[in-house]
């Protein structure tokens, strides 16, 4: 999914209908980064969207992102030394 792939767009589009339904979400100039970001990191996957978007009630994008990336740079049961 690269920045000019239609299903980017999309991905981010479903981000921020989904986002909106659950709270006060704009798309602006402080959030389509992380918002990009995170549907890159969810490879597009409608449903793992659309379950990120709902923690947007309650965390910022760009914490809901640092989650993500900390749970795949440490899968459950690896420690790192």
């Amino acid at each position: 999914m690269g920045a000019g792939d239609p299903a980017a767009a999309d991905a981010v589009r479903l981000f921020v209908d989904r986002a909106q339904r659950v709270g006060t979400f704009e798309l602006g100039p402080a959030t389509v980064g992380p918002v990009a970001d995170l549907c890159r990191h969810l490879d597009g996957l409608p449903l793992a969207i659309e379950l990120a978007a709902a923690r947007t009630s309650a965390l910022p994008v760009a914490v809901i992102g640092a989650a993500l990336e900390s749970a795949a740079s440490d899968p459950p049961g690896i420690r790192s030394s």
